[in-house]
């Protein structure tokens, strides 16, 4: 099953805030009154960062029309990271609703950390206090309640294959 791009409450609002202080910022220089605009700049610079670090990958994959996640009886693809979480691999996996986010606890962290390129990226996507990956799926055009049952579906395809294997 695939999931593709859609605009998200968070994405429009916090692009929304950052039209907000940019016209703060546009109308304090045409009044040459540059005093506020250092306080309105760093805040500008910092929302811009953070709306370009976290939904970057998934608005050029979303103009691509490629999706954002996939599953089936074999893997979970989180297309934003470019990793295969194989259900083989997988210990735990859970959502929460209200988050949007997909959380996978693996039985080997250290197999799919190396996917990671940098630490900012590694700290956004994997928490060590409780040793799972995090997808965020507010963008991914989906049925909260639908995609868990699909991937309980999967997961137990996924346990029957593996079981007439052994």
């Amino acid at each position: 099953m695939k999931y593709y791009f859609r605009l998200s409450k968070n994405l429009l609002g916090t692009f929304g805030i950052v039209l907000v202080y940019l016209s703060i910022a546009i109308i304090q220089i045409l009044r040459k009154s540059d005093h506020f605009y250092y306080y309105v700049g760093p805040i500008l610079c910092l929302m811009l960062i953070y709306l370009f670090v976290n939904n970057y990958k998934s608005v050029m994959l979303g103009l691509r029309k490629k999706p954002l996640l996939e599953a089936n009886e074999t893997y979970v693809f989180d297309g934003v990271n470019n990793i295969k979480y194989y259900w083989i691999d997988i210990d735990v996996i859970d959502a929460d609703e209200d988050n949007r986010t997909l959380y996978i606890k693996v039985n080997d962290p250290a197999k799919y950390l190396k996917f990671f390129s940098n630490f900012y990226i590694r700290y956004l996507y994997y928490s060590k206090r409780k040793e799972r990956f995090n997808i965020n799926l507010s963008c991914v055009k989906a049925d909260m309640k639908n995609l868990i049952t699909t991937l309980n579906n999967y997961s137990i395809q996924a346990q029957e294959i593996d079981g007439s294997k052994v």
